[in-house]
């Protein structure tokens, strides 16, 4: 089943799950803020990578071939811990012994 010419339920369902953790993130770190909006979410560019992450997690429930909407909001949720292995992946053993 496909939404919005051609682009798979799963894709957007990915998105709803990676969306969904940056939203009970930013609540969280709300309330230990005092209720206040925490100061990442005051910058546009945070908000625009994070927004961009969230559309790019929708392709893994795609590329992995989701079984079905449950699994597919799972690996949206995960798809920020999936981007992090593979960019630690990619340092260079320089730039991994400075971190």
């Amino acid at each position: 089943m496909s939404i919005l010419g051609g682009v798979p339920a799963h894709y957007w369902w990915g998105v709803l799950g990676s969306a969904s953790v940056e939203i009970l993130a930013a609540v969280r770190a709300s309330a230990s803020n005092g209720g206040g909006c925490p100061p990442p979410y005051n910058s546009a560019f945070y908000i625009c990578v994070r927004t961009l992450l969230a559309l790019c997690a929708g392709a893994l429930p795609v590329a992995l071939d989701s079984a079905n909407i449950i699994t597919a909001i799972y690996l949206g949720a995960g798809a920020p811990l999936v981007f992090d292995k593979a960019a630690g992946a990619l340092e260079t053993p320089s730039e991994a012994s400075k971190a």
